[in-house]
């Protein structure tokens, strides 16, 4: 990860505005609820440990075989079958994500915004429902004026060998860790659509986010229409070793039919050629990713990019 600076970079709370009506968001309330369901059936089963009941030696005692227990104390016998034990490991059910939202002037088109706010509304309320700490972000180019035009790069000398980008970065804050998911879907209707796909720097700050979190699972989705900027891609494939690193799983979540490379990018993926699809799919990702746990990797930091 080496952008030219990252001096004029700028990081703003988003405004409400009217980029996304509130019709995505109706339609992203419909599977909400099957989404939580799925996700706390899916909780309840890692959770739940097997009991053996009525065994010699155990932590505690068993209630079901308390009659049988007080009559053998009576007898004068040492009780065979007073305690019970429980079996199997406790599973780490602990989740932060973080929801990396592609600000490209593609995201324009064919109504994918709505369509793909209606995606991030049914997969991020219903993760807050079941518990879990949710953060969404969107990337873009700054469309500021600045010194980092060409022929200012040119004329101040400024090395650009292995350089990604040279213009300053735009971070739109939708949602922090603490908010309620209400707070988001009032600024998710300032999803701006807006310049190339800088996607290697929406990544790293996602990942410089998450990389202080706690819990057991930490998850970083990337929803996109198309693929990064082309200096990016050797960018994104050290990202993603290094998330792997920290047992962070990093995700490549396709929208649209334009969207289809971000399965050879992306090791961990879902796509849907229609955008409207991707709540299903989404789901059954994270089923999966929250069964393969990081294990001693929790907690691990994220290395530095630079």
């Amino acid at each position: 990860y080496r952008p030219l600076t990252t001096s004029e970079d700028v990081v703003r709370m988003v405004h409400p505005a009217g980029y996304v009506g509130p019709e995505a968001f109706a339609a992203g309330r419909t599977v909400t609820g099957a989404i939580r369901t799925r996700l706390q059936l899916l909780f309840r089963a890692l959770e739940q440990r097997s009991i053996e009941h009525g065994v010699r030696r155990g932590r505690d005692l068993d209630e079901r075989m308390f009659a049988d227990t007080y009559t053998e104390l009576r007898g004068g016998r040492s009780p065979e079958r007073a305690f019970y034990e429980v079996e199997g490991l406790s599973v780490e059910t602990s989740v932060a994500a973080i929801f990396v939202l592609d600000e490209s002037s593609s995201m324009k088109e064919k109504g994918k915004r709505p369509k793909a706010a209606a995606a991030v509304e049914a997969l991020g309320s219903a993760l807050e429902q079941i518990g879990a700490k949710v953060m969404v972000v969107g990337f873009r180019n700054s469309s500021r004026s600045t010194g980092a035009s060409p022929v200012a790069i040119a004329l101040s000398g400024q090395e650009t060998s292995g350089v990604h980008r040279t213009a300053p970065m735009r971070y739109d804050i939708f949602k922090t860790w603490e908010e309620r998911w209400s707070a988001a879907r009032a600024r998710l209707t300032g999803w701006r659509a807006e310049s190339g796909t800088p996607m290697a720097d929406g990544i790293e700050f996602a990942l410089n986010y998450i990389s202080a979190r706690k819990e057991g699972h930490r998850l970083v989705f990337v929803f996109t229409d198309g693929m990064p900027d082309h200096a990016h891609l050797p960018v994104i494939k050290g990202q993603l070793a290094r998330a792997e690193d920290a047992g962070v799983q990093l995700v490549g979540v396709g929208m649209g039919s334009e969207s289809a490379p971000v399965q050879g990018l992306f090791p961990d993926h879902v796509y849907a050629p229609e955008i409207s699809d991707l709540p299903v799919p989404l789901v059954k990702r994270v089923e999966a990713l929250v069964r393969t746990m990081p294990g001693s990797k929790r907690g691990r930091a994220v290395r530095s990019g630079l």
